[in-house]
Formats: structure tokens, sequence, C-alpha cells
């Protein structure tokens, strides 16, 4: 096989084939996905939802900086949605959850909000709560930037599972390659990654972005799914790229988990170009865990002999991975840990599987991804 691979750190970029395309490198960046929860207003006075249905864009002013700032808002049946971006930050379309819209007090709830906000005409204004930061905002009733590709929302299976998914399509109908976009770990839907297919279509490539199983519009439960129920997602995803004609090539992106999904996926299929792994996929999951258990310690100033206790629950959880024994054991060591101080920054009780699930999870203590990108 002629497979290519990036392995990308979060310190340095190992290139595998420097024949690989030069622009996609134009496009990767150093970024931490994570859930964002702000908590705040718009406050405006007898508001109906279609005075601020639109496209609104502007800026913030966050750490003495200009960060842009774009929000989506439609109508339907009587209810208002939508979607905010923040692209300074790589973030883009992200819908909102939790929304709720207040007509008599002009008042919107959500994961995306504004504090002490004014409406005034086309204008809106005032402060905006980010992470523990507040800004200064404002953002005006503008014409979207009219896109040069097309997104089309697409289904595929594996097995009982079924995928959801957005089809990114650059603007010329040409061959040309696709990436699919794997998650890490945890929950986490398709808008996750459209910053960057939406920058990879602007460079004439395609991509695929899908729901990961159990998240968004996708069926199944990730929670009870093996690396290998994962990659076989990925490979799912992979077939039905091959199936459209405007599709010359599939490669992938992984993150975090995302990467050790993709060189799983890559070992079993001979119709991956190239991958790109951004923050993990070249160290063990056992590696990886075990280094930032670490780093958590040494940050919260643990002495010697808390990360000698943390390291000896940290072996017993992972054994338990391992091989499915000494489960009690265990339990029973977790409840004398979580007396100690330094508990907190393991807190394995929140990770541990059901008796059940275990086997679904033992890759974390068991995998090594190096035969598997020996392969491509």
């Amino acid at each position: 096989m002629n497979k290519k691979l990036f392995l990308i750190s979060k310190n340095k970029l190992i290139l595998f084939n420097k024949n690989i395309r030069k622009k996609i490198l134009m496009i990767i960046l150093f970024r931490v996905f994570s859930l964002i929860v702000l908590t705040a207003t718009i406050s405006v006075c007898s508001v109906h939802k279609s005075s601020l249905e639109g496209h609104w864009s502007g800026v913030a002013i966050l750490n003495n900086e200009e960060t842009s700032i774009k929000l989506d808002l439609v109508t339907e049946n009587d209810s208002l949605f939508g979607n905010w971006s923040l692209p300074d930050l790589g973030m883009l379309k992200i819908p909102f959850q939790n929304f709720k819209f207040d007509a008599d007090s002009g008042t919107i709830l959500g994961d995306w909000n504004f504090i002490n906000g004014t409406l005034e005409g086309n204008t809106i204004s005032g402060d905006l709560n980010w992470h523990d930061s507040r800004a200064k905002f404002r953002i005006e009733k503008s014409q979207p930037e009219p896109l040069p590709y097309s997104q089309k929302e697409i289904e595929f299976h594996n097995g009982a599972v079924t995928l959801a998914g957005t089809l990114v399509i650059p603007e010329d109908q040409t061959p040309r390659t696709a990436v699919v976009f794997l998650h890490g770990s945890g929950q986490a839907t398709r808008w996750q990654n459209l910053f960057f297919a939406d920058r990879l279509a602007r460079l004439g490539i395609a991509s695929l972005i899908y729901d990961k199983r159990g998240s968004g519009k996708s069926t199944g439960n990730w929670t009870r799914s093996s690396l290998q129920d994962l990659a076989k997602d990925a490979i799912s995803a992979i077939d039905f790229l091959k199936s459209q004609a405007e599709i010359q090539e599939v490669s992938l992106w992984g993150h975090s988990q995302g990467c050790w999904v993709a060189s799983v996926a890559s070992s079993q299929t001979d119709d991956i170009s190239f991958m790109i792994m951004v923050s993990g996929g070249g160290a063990t999951p056992y590696e990886e865990e075990m280094y930032s258990y670490q780093i958590a310690l040494n940050h919260a100033g643990a002495s010697e002999v808390d990360k000698t206790e943390a390291n000896d629950l940290l072996g017993k959880y992972f054994n338990y991975l391992r091989i499915g024994q000494k489960r009690n054991e265990l339990l029973q060591a977790i409840e004398i840990a979580r007396r100690k101080e330094w508990y907190k920054f393991v807190a394995i009780d929140k990770i541990l599987p059901s008796e059940k699930n275990r086997h679904n999870w033992s890759w974390v203590a068991t995998y090594n991804p190096v035969p598997d990108i020996e392969k491509m």
C-alpha cells in the first residue's frame, strides 16, 4: 500500500511522505476542541422573532484583540433556531443548544448568549462571556458571504447503525480528493469539524463530516462501542464516498481518539490515499493517558507520595481494563482514594466502564497503533 501519513503532536509535525499535498498543511491548525457553554442574554423589549431572523456579523474585543463573531437565526414553525461562529477561534456554524426565545422580554437563552445586549435597529451590542473573560461585542445584520461549495445532507450505515452527516463539495465538480473527519473521544457532532471542511473546500478538497454514533442525528451508542466499531464506521464512510462519482480518492483526518480509529481503519482497507493525525496517534492510548495524568498531578503540585499512590491506583485501573479481573479490589481502592486530595485529578470512577461494557474499552490499555501504522 502506498499510503501517506502525517502525525501532528502538540509540539511538532512529523511528515512521513513529502509528496503529500502542500495545501493540506496550510489549514492544519493546532486547537483543542471543547464543549463551550456560555450563559447570558440579549435584553430587548417586545421583540418579535422575525426581528432577529437573519445573518449577523461583527467583532468582539477579547483580551484586547478583535475576534470575528457571526450569528445566523431562522424562524421555523414559530420557533427560533440558529448557529454561532467564532471563525478566528476555529468554530463555524455551531448549532444552538437549549435555545429559547421570550417574545415578551426579547430574551434569548442558550449556549451562546450575550450579557446586557441591546437591539437597536439592525445592531446588537453589549457584553459577551467567554470562558473566564468578558468581552465587548457589536454585531450588525448583514448579507452572508456566498459559499464556494455545496453542503449535502447524507446518511450511511454500519450494520444497524445509521450515521448522519454532511458532504461538503467545492463548486467545481471535477473528480477530487475527499477527507473523512474522525472525532476524538466523547460525544461529538459533525459541526465540530465544519471549520476545517470549509477551509479544505476553499482549496478544492471535499469533506465528509458526520455525527459520531450516538451523537446528533446518528444512531448507536459510542459509550458501548469498541475501537473496532468506530473504525468500521470510518470504513463505511469511505465506502459511501467511493460510490460518489465526483470523488476520486479518499483520505482520513483523525483528531485525538480519531487518530487511533484512523490507524485501525487504514489497516483494514486499501482505499485510503493518505492520513492526517492531529493531537495523537503516534503513541499508545495507555502512554498518552498516563502522560496526561502525570501532567495534571505535577501541575497541581502533588507530592512524590501522592504521585506514587495515584500511579498505584491507575495501575489497578488499567490492569482491570486490560484483563477484566479484580474489579472489587479496584472499587475498594477507589473508595479509599476518594479521601485523598490528589484523587480529583484522576477521578477514574467517572470513566470506569461497567463490567459488561469493559471489553469495549479494553483498547485504552491494550491497543498499539505502531503495527497498523507500519502497514501503510
